[in-house]
């Protein structure tokens, strides 16, 4: 039989295969790999989580859940949000791992019946993937009925890999800034049925879509299909919003809403470059600058001195130059036109429409 990894050796094998991570689904990529290794699983998956909504942005499926079985799931973790294991309860727990047969009334419960138990499996171990208070992934490990339960040294394991993992996550997104590649301009727009189906797209949403999808070649990836299930448990025009990483290294800002669609209630959903001003608290989370140096950065960034700033926040100048030295360490930088230049070439600029004219007057045509 062979012997099973201890918890210090499951991060050893995730810090070497973290070597060669470059990208958010590499990094979930690594760290499954790393925890299948100690900690088997009869279906997995590992997501990516948009950390102010909690929704699906991305993530690897080939092993998880069927598709038919996803739109419950979205339905309970996203709008009905009453199982004692969901999603948002997770998030905020002290503990990085949850075992679902921990909570005796969760096996009675809806998630349970209607997700675990129609595909044999009897216990789920979710893996929340947690810097500090923002969650930025979560890895799902279930076992059949028949298979051994995940015992106290597995959830160890799984508690000790959250850690780098959630760090190697977060950092990944800080690369996945630096503009690689070319994507349409033009918004783009599709309508869903009442099951999710695809009713109608725009040659716009077909290139946006094109670009996101990963792992699979499922018609609607799960992102989409997580945000679509939020928008049909909220009034018709309300609108729900998300920022997920694409392939390119720039970010897609998707919206839902409700609407009638061929007498029934479906929704309609824009696909659009992500917005430079919507990115701000998401860059902010991504270099993990602690409340204090959070605050300073913002302030700096709308032009305030380092004298404004000791007013503004009552602190004194030392203490603010203190914090704001720590932040530019965080980045890679030496001064405050440094930061600025860092935080706009990386992140923003490459969210910019491409202008008509080359740099030195030229038309530029598309290709």
């Amino acid at each position: 039989m062979r012997r099973r990894r201890s918890p210090a050796e499951t991060i050893e094998a995730l810090q070497k295969a973290l070597l060669h991570a470059m990208s958010p689904l590499a990094v979930l990529e690594a760290a499954s790999e790393a925890l299948l290794a100690a900690v088997p699983a009869d279906v997995w998956c590992a997501v990516m989580l948009d950390p102010a909504t909690l929704l699906d942005t991305g993530g690897i499926h080939r092993e998880g859940f069927p598709e038919g079985s996803m739109r419950r799931l979205f339905e309970l973790e996203h709008v009905q949000q009453d199982h004692p294991s969901h999603l948002r309860l997770v998030a905020v727990d002290r503990d990085r791992v949850n075992l679902l047969s921990r909570t005796p009334e969760a096996l009675t419960g809806a998630y349970y019946q209607d997700i675990l138990a129609p595909l044999g499996l009897a216990d789920e171990l979710r893996v929340v993937l947690r810097e500090r208070k923002r969650v930025w992934g979560l890895l799902v490990w279930c076992r059949a009925a028949g298979s051994p339960g995940f015992d106290s040294q597995e959830l160890d394991i799984a508690r000790a890999l959250a850690v780098p993992a959630a760090t190697a996550l977060r950092q990944s997104l800080v690369l996945a800034g630096i503009d690689t590649g070319e994507l349409p301009d033009a918004p783009g727009r599709l309508t869903l049925g009442p099951s999710l189906d695809l009713h109608s797209s725009s040659p716009s949403a077909d290139r946006w879509l094109a670009e996101y999808q990963n792992d699979g070649d499922r018609p609607l990836p799960y992102a989409l299909q997580a945000l679509a299930v939020r928008a049909t448990g909220l009034p018709p025009g309300v609108e729900v919003h998300s920022l997920v990483p694409i392939p390119s290294g720039r970010f897609m800002s998707l919206r839902a809403w409700s609407v009638p669609v061929g007498g029934t209630n479906g929704v309609a959903m824009s696909l659009a470059r992500g917005e430079p001003n919507h990115l701000v608290p998401l860059i902010l989370d991504i270099y993990g600058f602690s409340p204090a140096e959070r605050r300073i950065i913002e302030l700096v960034l709308h032009g305030r001195s380092i004298i404004q700033i000791s007013r503004q926040l009552e602190r004194s100048e030392h203490t603010i130059s203190k914090q704001l030295a720590n932040a530019y360490q965080r980045v890679g930088v030496n001064s405050r036109e440094e930061l600025m230049s860092a935080l706009f070439f990386r992140h923003y600029l490459p969210q910019f429409p491409r202008p008509d004219l080359t740099t030195d007057g030229r038309l530029f045509v598309a290709r």
